[in-house]
């Protein structure tokens, strides 16, 4: 599936769960669970738009389409992009003090020591290598940090 096609699929269900009146689960369960990572992902396609090569001529775009798509979807269950932004902003510097890996206990506290940055992405924080590595295995890291190092 294109990219475009797929969230242009769930911009039209939004509409059409837009049009339930009176409480509205559903669109509530939606809006709450696109907005775990929709700035995100609205963050990244405009942060890596001017650094990475596949920006550049034939992917350019179907990119700018997508964000446009993205930006579309979040408005169709009611995202202020200025508040997410904010929200996101918030996040970010509370993810700066804590380690990454979300089961660790000092994921939710400040540790005691100071963090380690992986050295692929230069942003991911951890408490131990045995953190970082449960986070590469089991966590959502090596897709967020990309193949930059190898399994270890």
């Amino acid at each position: 599936f294109d990219p475009v096609d797929v969230v242009g699929m769930y911009m039209s269900f939004s509409a059409v769960v837009n049009l339930r009146s009176g409480k509205n689960a559903l669109r509530k369960t939606m809006r709450h669970s696109l907005r775990q990572e929709w700035y995100t992902t609205l963050h990244v396609l405009r942060e890596e738009r001017h650094s990475a090569a596949h920006w550049q001529e034939a992917h350019r775009s179907k990119i700018d389409r997508l964000e446009q798509v993205w930006v579309a979807l979040g408005k169709g269950v009611a995202l202020d992009e200025e508040v997410e932004g904010r929200n996101y902003e918030r996040l970010v510097k509370k993810t700066e003090m804590s380690c990454w890996w979300r089961a660790c206990q000092w994921h939710a506290e400040m540790p005691q020591a100071p963090l380690s940055t992986c050295r692929g992405c230069g942003q991911a924080k951890y408490c131990s290598r045995a953190c970082q590595k449960l986070d590469w295995k089991e966590g959502r890291h090596k897709q967020r940090c990309g193949n930059r190092l190898t399994d270890g």
